[in-house]
């Protein structure tokens, strides 16, 4: 490699790495986690583009591939925030958010990001760190797209049920999303029913070993009791139906009543 050669390649990772590292503003309030989230995501979107055929032959080109690459992201990230939601798919489509994002460099240091006619809870939602690395594994350039986003939270892709792939990346990361948020909370859903259905089924297990101890001590005989828990499908109906015939036999108080003593009348 001649000097010239080197002298090319330092001026062209100078350029990478302004690029990489310049600091993000934007015309909506972004907490600290969410700029440093957004740092991470203009670095990510610089290495992507150096692949790219327009940089390869123009490097001069790489801060305005990146902003291009970064406003891709929004586009999905924000697409994606209002499918999860269920919003208007009328008026909150990909071309709205195009032309509703706005994507600036000020010499290479600082990137401006403009949201207009943009709801500031989209954009919030949409700038959080699970879902900017979940566009991070889809869109990088080792991985296998979708698919490893799939593997990477679901395993399998039978999980989503009808979820198609293919088509525009912005849509298909977006649909990715909207299924996988549907998928998540059936599945904490039916966690949660196991939980409560565990806690109950375990307090049911506790009544009985105390019934069991309530028969030993009585002189009954206990498995007439454990047969008859056994009987239901589950102990908790076992044991309302084992108590209440308890209740039943149970010899009733007799309930005494008072007279009221009648006043004498003064004379």
């Amino acid at each position: 490699m001649d000097n010239k050669e080197k002298i090319l390649i330092n001026e062209i990772q100078k350029i990478v790495d302004k690029v990489a590292g310049r600091k993000i503003k934007t015309n909506v309030f972004l907490s600290p986690r969410q700029l440093d989230i957004f740092s991470q995501l203009n670095e990510f979107s610089t290495n992507k583009i150096l692949n790219d055929d327009e940089v390869i032959r123009d490097p001069r080109k790489i801060a305005y591939k990146t902003n291009q690459e970064i406003k891709i992201s929004l586009i999905a990230l924000c697409l994606s925030i209002v499918l999860i939601n269920h919003r208007s798919k009328n008026k909150y489509t990909k071309e709205f958010f195009e032309d509703n994002i706005f994507i600036e460099s000020e010499n290479n240091e600082t990137v401006y990001i403009k949201f207009e006619n943009i709801e500031e809870k989209i954009i919030d939602d949409a700038i959080n760190p699970e879902l900017i690395f979940d566009w991070m594994i889809y869109r990088d350039n080792e991985g296998r797209g979708i698919f490893s986003l799939i593997n990477e939270k679901v395993c399998d892709i039978s999980d989503l049920n009808d979820y198609s792939t293919g088509g525009d990346a912005v849509y298909e990361f977006a649909r990715f999303q909207r299924k996988y948020h549907t998928y998540k909370k059936k599945k904490e859903t039916k966690s949660k029913e196991s939980a409560q259905e565990a806690f109950r089924n375990a307090v049911a297990q506790q009544v009985a070993v105390q019934i069991t101890s309530q028969q030993l001590l009585s002189g009954k005989d206990p498995m007439e009791f454990v047969n008859m828990l056994f009987s239901k499908p589950d102990f908790e109906n076992s044991i309302k139906e084992i108590t209440s015939s308890f209740d039943a036999n149970k010899p009733k108080t007799p309930q005494i009543t008072y007279k009221k003593k009648k006043k004498k009348k003064n004379k």
